[in-house]
């Protein structure tokens, strides 16, 4: 059994990666759909209504293209280029400061899942790399864990993070490589210090909610064992089939970390 694997490998050869949205992060609270790091600078008061309208636009048109079962990832991959490259044009537009951003996070309908607190804790008290994978904003996912969790040095996120002009505060654009749907792989960390301190360490627990997001592993060609943890969080009968052939294990409409800690705690 690969758990068993692990078990007998060690935490010393263990990694962690994993998305943020819908993963980390809640769908629900209180009954109440919770924002994902885009929709949390779209829904802020910093931004115009005419700015959110153009998000909501691009929204309904390229989220049913997304969530299209019968359409293949090549031919969706060029839809989700345009509309990642549309959408953080916007974000652009908005001209937020980064001294909003606390306050932005602070007062969103924002929260991460019970348990994954003691997740972070754990991997970091064990020298556990964690590499966090999210299309969305990389300044809101880390100001959103420091607020709820703290900040950990064994964590890595990659992601889309704003840059800002020295002198007005503004927001001026982004830093590095487009990051989308369909290209979160470990294969964009090559010759970075992330990648040194994996090199020895070829089981990776991998977590998910998406069918993209069992891709995140790839890239790297000396991995043993990846065990794939599915969060599948709507349209459980339309999905199911095809989530329990793309990951081992699934976990459907469940807000916490109660089985990544089970499987976390039987390692270390």
């Amino acid at each position: 059994m690969m758990l068993q694997n692990f078990v007998n490998s060690g935490k010393e050869r263990l990694q962690v990666v994993s998305d943020f949205d819908r993963t980390i992060s809640v769908c629900s609270y209180n009954g109440q759909p919770c924002l994902t790091s885009n929709a949390v600078i779209e829904m802020s008061p910093y931004v115009s209504n005419e700015l959110r309208t153009k998000f909501k636009e691009l929204r309904d048109f390229y989220l049913p293209i997304e969530h299209d079962f019968q359409m293949s990832k090549e031919k969706k991959l060029p839809y989700m280029i345009e509309w990642w490259t549309k959408s953080l044009d916007l974000v652009v537009k908005t001209q937020i400061e980064s001294s909003n951003l606390k306050d932005i996070v602070r007062n969103s309908t924002t929260h991460l899942k019970n348990g994954c607190k003691w997740f972070f804790h754990t991997l970091e008290r064990h020298d556990v790399p964690l590499l966090i994978f999210s299309a969305g904003i990389g300044n809101v996912i880390e100001e959103w864990i420091v607020q709820e969790c703290g900040s950990y040095k064994n964590m890595t996120i990659v992601s889309n993070f704003m840059t800002f002009d020295e002198i007005t505060k503004k927001i001026n654009g982004f830093s590095g490589s487009l990051i989308h749907i369909f290209n979160k792989n470990e294969g964009v960390l090559l010759d970075t210090k992330h990648e040194s301190s994996i090199l020895n360490r070829p089981n990776v627990i991998l977590l998910g909610d998406s069918l993209g997001d069992t891709d995140m592993a790839n890239g790297f060609p000396s991995l043993n064992h990846v065990l794939k943890i599915g969060f599948l969080n709507d349209k459980v009968e339309e999905q199911l089939s095809d989530y329990m052939k793309a990951y081992d294990i699934v976990i459907i409409k469940d807000d916490t970390f109660m089985i990544p800690n089970a499987v976390l705690r039987s390692i270390i």
